[in-house]
């Protein structure tokens, strides 16, 4: 959901990277999940352990944007 944020302020860059992303998190983890704590439970939450990873990435997004904007004054 926060690359739409990137999307709608011109930075598709990003945006691009965290719509494609969050998909190839979820194919990692439902792939070793499985395996180490079985059950198909870790399939869902391999899930919701994407969409952590994906908010860990747009919030270091964001701090490097912010950076990027504060050395250029």
């Amino acid at each position: 959901m926060g690359y739409t944020s990137f999307y709608a302020t011109e930075k598709s860059m990003y945006s691009y990277i965290l719509t494609f992303i969050e998909p190839l998190f979820m194919l990692a983890l439902m792939l070793i999940l499985p395996p180490l704590f079985g059950g198909q439970a870790m399939i869902w939450w391999s899930t919701v352990l994407a969409r952590i990873l994906s908010a860990f990435f747009i919030l270091n997004f964001n701090a490097l944007i912010r950076l990027a904007r504060f050395r250029r004054q």
